[in-house]
């Protein structure tokens, strides 16, 4: 790395730290947050290409998606309206992919981050309506707990099935937490419209989530 983008780097990892914007690859901005020792994104990725300019397919046939061993992204109901409320949904193979989907000196979040984060806000039981952004007008009603006292500002961007069929925007959010030993399936977090909790499940690589990227 040549000293001018190192400089263009720590200066954006500065600002990042302290509660400022952070861009992507593609030249999408976004808002970050400190979170005890984290900082986070305070959106959903959008981003188009990997972290090395190579484009990301996006993939809105549904048999495609379906039969993808590599890395894709979707806008929910193939609708690009809906990334700007929501962020673009990405299949596992892309979360995972060496490549990187978040901006230098970011990472999609590891089982050990989302752990830390949700500790932070009383645990699994109740740290989702911390992070769920309030109101009625993105989230299905009753929006339970929810707070955003945390700033993470988490959308209920619904998710892509394996089969390409989309489902739950408005009632859930999920994100992606990044793999360690299974090539078949990923770990994810996701909260509901209706309860406080942020839990946690796994699915197939062919599933399209949320990424949110937490600062290394």
């Amino acid at each position: 790395m040549n000293s001018s983008r190192f400089l263009l780097l720590l200066f954006s990892l500065i600002l990042a730290a302290c509660g400022g914007r952070i861009s992507d690859i593609d030249g999408n901005v976004y808002r970050t947050v400190r979170i005890g020792e984290q900082v986070w994104m305070a959106e959903n990725l959008r981003t188009a290409s990997y972290l090395d300019g190579t484009p990301i397919p996006q993939v809105p046939d549904n048999v495609q998606w379906e039969a993808l061993d590599s890395g894709a992204w979707a806008s929910y109901d193939n609708n690009a309206l809906n990334i700007g409320l929501y962020g673009s949904l990405y299949n596992g193979y892309a979360a995972a992919d060496p490549r990187g989907l978040c901006p230098a000196g970011w990472r999609v979040p590891t089982d050990a981050d989302w752990s830390a984060l949700v500790a932070h806000f009383g645990g699994d039981s109740e740290a989702g309506g911390k992070l769920k952004s309030v109101g009625t007008t993105l989230w299905k009603a009753p929006n339970a707990s929810a707070t955003d006292e945390s700033g993470f500002g988490a959308p209920p961007g619904g998710y892509r099935f394996k089969n390409g069929m989309f489902d739950h925007i408005g009632s859930g959010g999920y994100w992606w937490t990044a793999p360690d030993t299974s090539a078949s399936s990923m770990m994810f977090r996701m909260a509901h419209y209706d309860y406080p909790d942020m839990a946690m499940n796994t699915s197939p690589m062919t599933t399209g989530y949320s990424v949110r990227c937490v600062m290394e």
